[in-house]
C-alpha cells in the first residue's frame, strides 16, 4: 500500500508543481502590475 501510494504521490506531484509554479509566477506578475 504505501508503495503503490508513494508511487502514486510521485507521479502526480511532477505536473501539479509545474502547474502550481506557473500559476504561482502569473499571480505574482498580475500582482505586480497592479501594484
Amino acid at each position: 500500500m504505501a508503495n503503490w501510494s508513494d508511487s502514486l504521490l510521485m507521479d502526480a506531484a511532477s505536473p501539479l508543481m509545474e502547474h502550481l509554479s506557473l500559476f504561482h509566477d502569473y499571480t505574482m506578475l498580475i500582482l505586480m502590475v497592479i501594484l
